[in-house]
């Protein structure tokens, strides 16, 4: 899809605030919307994001131990980078071989990430992958991780706060 008209996409569904769905917690706001392809667009705004290289998201499951699906939003020396992956228990989360997540625009500047992503709402990865479909318990990461120099992230400061969300109030 072109990149402007997703732009454009965006800011026409922000625009219809009953449609849009959020969470905030501090410096941490996403919101999200699905349109009628079934594609969960996500804004991704956290302010005061450390300058070390760091992680923050979102991620969809149950619980770290029944394994969760995940978006992971990274900033590695200025630059943002977006990866749709996977983590079981208490070990780093692995990107998914079939990376369906996908980056529209990203920026870090004076300490403010910003990104916006898309997703769809039904599973590709059977194993890795969770369906957003109905209300589903999501994770939203706000304390960030360290990224260590191989890329790999360290474990996130603050627990998630996890929530049940119902993506059909959140349709364009």
């Amino acid at each position: 899809m072109n990149v402007v008209f997703l732009i454009f996409l965006f800011a026409a569904i922000l625009t219809e605030s009953d449609a849009i769905c959020r969470y905030t917690n501090g410096q941490y706001d996403l919101s999200w919307v699905v349109d009628h392809s079934d594609n969960v667009h996500f804004q991704l705004i956290y302010r005061n994001f450390p300058r070390l290289n760091a992680w923050t998201g979102v991620a969809f499951g149950q619980s770290m131990g029944a394994g969760l699906d995940a978006v992971i939003v990274k900033v590695i020396n200025g630059k943002v980078i977006v990866s749709d992956e996977y983590v079981r228990g208490y070990s780093p989360s692995q990107p998914d071989y079939s990376q369906d997540t996908r980056l529209q625009t990203a920026e870090y500047n004076q300490g403010t990430l910003k990104a916006r992503f898309t997703r769809p709402v039904s599973a590709v990865e059977s194993v890795v992958d969770h369906s957003l479909k109905g209300c589903t318990p999501w994770h939203f990461i706000t304390g960030p991780g360290i990224v260590y120099g191989n890329g790999g992230g360290g474990k996130h400061t603050r627990h998630p706060v996890i929530q049940i969300i119902c993506l059909d109030q959140c349709r364009i």
